[in-house]
Formats: structure tokens, C-alpha cells, sequence
């Protein structure tokens, strides 16, 4: 998404779970809905958090991935300050993006393969 001239991403990583987790209730990550169901000026500031903890986990993960070292505060990434600063309709499509990058990061994939049967087993 571009914002300010430049381009974010936003990621989910163990990381940035851990610290999306700080900021929920009871320091549960899987409260994380009852935040995004919160007053309008709550949840636009835990958005703006949310935000800034993903774009700074992409930053990070893409620098370990182009085999560069990360930087320990990397001043790429999106800040909360920055969030705030943005126009309602930006914003929105912000959040929209954010939310989507988390879900994307949520999802649990199990692939199981059918067992398999040894002779004279029966099904």
C-alpha cells in the first residue's frame, strides 16, 4: 500500500504476535476481535499499533530474507504516529489491508495424506 510516497507491507510473524498480544486484552492474542469491536477511538488507535507492529515485522523478515542484516529499529516501517496523521479514506483502506495481513498470517494449514494401508488391513 502506498502511503507518504512509499510502499508498505504488512506481515504476520511469531513476533509480531507476541507483541499484537501485549496489547490485547489479558495478553491474549485470541482476544484480539474484542479490541477491533471497541469505540471508534479505540480501535482506530489499536489499529494504528497493529500497523506499526506488522509493517516493522515485514521490514525485518525481508531484510532476513534479501540476506541483509536487520536493522534493530528500523525506520522503514510504517509508526503509529504516521497512522494517525492519514486522511479517514486512507485510513480505511489501511485498516482493510492490515486486518487482512493478519487474517492471511492466522490462517493454520494442515495438510493430511490418507493413511496408508498395509497389507491385509482392512478398511
Amino acid at each position: 500500500m502506498r502511503i507518504y510516497n512509499r510502499e508498505y507491507r504488512f506481515r504476520l510473524t511469531i513476533g509480531a504476535a507476541a507483541e499484537l498480544s501485549k496489547i490485547c486484552p489479558e495478553n491474549d492474542i485470541g482476544k484480539i476481535q474484542t479490541m477491533l469491536q471497541k469505540d471508534y477511538g479505540t480501535n482506530v488507535e489499536f489499529t494504528a499499533e497493529m500497523a506499526e507492529i506488522m509493517s516493522r515485522a515485514h521490514e525485518m523478515a525481508a531484510q532476513f530474507e534479501s540476506g541483509e542484516k536487520p536493522v534493530e529499529k528500523n525506520t522503514e516501517a510504517l509508526t503509529k504516529e504516521m497512522v494517525l496523521a492519514l486522511e479517514p479514506k486512507v485510513y480505511y483502506e489501511l485498516q482493510k489491508e492490515v486486518y487482512e495481513a493478519f487474517a492471511q498470517g492466522a490462517k493454520t494449514t494442515v495438510e493430511v495424506e490418507p493413511e496408508k494401508k498395509t497389507k491385509g488391513e482392512k478398511k
